[in-house]
């Protein structure tokens, strides 16, 4: 907090309303235990509110060894308070890593870090950063935009779809490491390692995103079916009409359309491949994972990356063209009739010339 510094250890209680205020090229070192903010650091406790609007702005705010590379904000959730972000811009902010020392962690916010202790009720509206855009802020190691250390996190990012998180994020277009976050606690994070970190954060987006869960996968080869060789047929849930996408492991997303029919809770997704080259199925054992929005890739109970096994099920596995059994030659019932009179044309003719030579000799007697 170089610029504005919020100490609260007593409890005390305060009312800050920042408009209209630019923060430029801000640059400063992290604590030990890991806090930072190069320009707003803030402690919100009991009947405490921080609002920040009218065009404020946050450019190339730096800070080193520590997290929150513009603003460092520790809340304590459980009570009664407020922080809002309603208008305000973060360009180029950084967080950077401590070079030598993993615990506390670092390099985590870009523009803001946002920490704190208790249970948030994700219903309340008491953090709002829905005013907030970004562009180019950057963390070593996650959330380049915002990070968030927060038990109720997945509550928070679901209540109206991401709204009082997102900002001006994409859920198209945004990188997904621009928001993230883990849920849980300040002082179980500060004790993670980052193998730990990596491991249990995700980006915000997951956790307001329609997440398909996958509980069998099938197909079906039949090389006689020369436009239809591999059916699939996927068993799930959430699966959306017109978003549904598969990936087989090793093999990239179909593009084919996926018809899906519900069933009770569960929902049946199939499609086709004509690829004779797709899959290895005598070789290899293969994969099967899902995305309504081919970012997140689910699978088992609707975990990222947690590929369900790809049964398969061969009615006919050769390849070879079918060559169709001889017929026996059919004729139209009039090319039959000819014959016949043909045939009986050439007797009665011959029985002519017999008789006629019959009777010659006769009559030379």
């Amino acid at each position: 907090g170089s610029a504005i510094r919020i100490e609260n250890d007593q409890e005390n209680s305060f009312t800050a309303t920042i408009e209209g205020t630019q923060f430029n090229n801000i640059s400063s070192t992290g604590e030990v235990s890991g806090q930072g903010g190069s320009a707003i650091y803030a402690e919100i406790r009991e009947d405490c509110s921080l609002i920040i609007d009218d065009s404020c702005e946050f450019n190339d705010c730096v800070i080193e060894s520590g997290n929150g590379g513009a603003i460092y904000v520790d809340i304590d959730y459980s009570k009664n308070f407020q922080f809002k972000i309603k208008d305000a811009s973060f360009r180029h902010n950084k967080a950077l890593k401590h070079n030598s020392k993993d615990i506390p962690p670092s390099g985590y916010g870009g523009g803001i870090f946002l920490t704190g202790t208790g249970d948030y009720d994700a219903d309340s509206n008491q953090i709002d950063l829905s005013g907030m855009k970004s562009d180019s802020n950057s963390a070593d190691n996650g959330g380049n935009n915002i990070y968030i250390i927060m038990p109720q996190l997945e509550e928070f990012c679901q209540y109206d779809e991401g709204s009082l998180v997102k900002g001006d994020y994409d859920d198209k277009l945004s990188n997904l490491s621009d928001v993230e976050g883990i849920a849980t606690n300040i002082s179980t994070f500060i004790q993670f390692t980052p193998e730990q970190i990596s491991q249990e954060q995700k980006s915000l987006q997951y956790f307001w995103a329609i997440i398909a869960s996958l509980r069998t996968a099938k197909v079906v080869v039949d090389f006689r079916n020369e436009d239809e060789p591999f059916k699939y047929q996927l068993v799930g849930m959430n699966m959306q009409q017109g978003n549904l996408n598969a990936k087989i492991i090793e093999i990239d997303q179909t593009t084919d359309p996926i018809n899906i029919v519900n069933q009770l809770d569960e929902q049946l997704a199939t499609f086709a491949m004509k690829d004779k080259q797709f899959l290895n199925y005598k070789q290899k054992q293969y994969g099967a994972l899902i995305s309504n929005d081919r970012r997140f890739f689910t699978g088992s109970d609707g975990i990222e990356g947690r590929t369900v096994l790809l049964e398969v099920e061969v009615v006919f596995d050769t390849e070879e063209e079918l060559t169709d059994p001889p017929q026996k030659l059919k004729f139209a019932w009039w090319i039959g009739l000819l014959i016949g009179l043909v045939v009986l044309a050439v007797i009665i003719t011959i029985g002519c010339l017999c008789f006629k030579t019959v009777n010659n000799e006769r009559s030379s007697y």
